[in-house]
């Protein structure tokens, strides 16, 4: 295994393409992108987002907080939320740093540029002939007939209920060193954090977890930036060719 070593801001990070196989109508791809940390450094990562975002181009964005650390990474989030193509339906929480830096400046800058908001919320969307139900920050699971059920959280030690299809994490950047991996494990993460993990089976579903695309303190080890995204498709797919 190559370890490389990383110090300050660039706008290098890995695409995690993960599949998940289930009962719904049509297939779709959901993006999902958690702990910006956006500052003065990070245009040119905002940048390369949106290139990749436009390439990928997913029926849903989903966005997992921690997204600015200075006012200077405020105008940089402006400029990456503004740039979005308005074709992609963003649905986006808050971190821990929201909080911090100003939660109420993050909300309405995301909210004032069609981001729907739903931080503590439980909402139902429709993509192509498939309902999905997305949990943000909260576990409710109160099914409403939608075809998949998500729980997007930022922090994986608020996982509670392991009955949703798929759940997102952020939050712990794989603890940003990694010196040895476990299967989906990373270590010495892993002895202080049972969530420093790229991905977990639960009861009925997965956990994914992301490594973040940026950090407050720019420094990595062996542990690449990352942005997931999940191709869910139809278990029968194959039947109805």
């Amino acid at each position: 295994m190559k370890m490389k070593f990383e110090i300050g801001t660039n706008d290098k990070f890995e695409i995690r393409y993960e599949s998940h196989i289930t009962n719904i109508r049509e297939s779709i791809r959901i993006a999902f992108l958690s702990d910006f940390h956006f500052s003065k450094k990070s245009q040119s990562i905002a940048e390369k987002m949106l290139d990749v975002l436009n390439d990928l181009n997913p029926h849903l964005i989903l966005l997992g907080g921690d997204y600015v650390d200075t006012k200077k990474g405020f105008q940089i989030l402006k400029y990456f939320i503004s740039t979005l193509d308005d074709r992609f339906p963003i649905f986006a929480i808050a971190g821990n740093h929201d909080y911090f830096f100003g939660i109420k400046r993050v909300r309405s800058l995301l909210k004032s540029n069609k981001v729907s908001w739903i931080e503590k919320e439980s909402v139902v969307v429709q993509l192509k002939n498939t309902n999905v139900q997305i949990d943000g920050n909260c576990s409710k699971i109160k099914k409403k007939g939608a075809d998949i059920h998500i729980n997007l959280l930022h922090n994986p030690n608020k996982i509670t209920n392991k009955n949703y299809d798929i759940t997102l994490a952020g939050h712990l950047h794989g603890s940003q060193i990694v010196l040895w991996k476990k299967g989906d494990m990373m270590y010495p993460g892993r002895l202080f954090y049972k969530w420093n993990l790229m991905k977990k089976e639960l009861d009925n579903g997965w956990a994914y977890i992301s490594k973040g695309l940026g950090d407050t303190l720019p420094i990595r080890f062996n542990c690449k930036k990352d942005m997931i995204v999940i191709d869910i498709s139809d278990r029968n797919e194959d039947l109805k060719k």
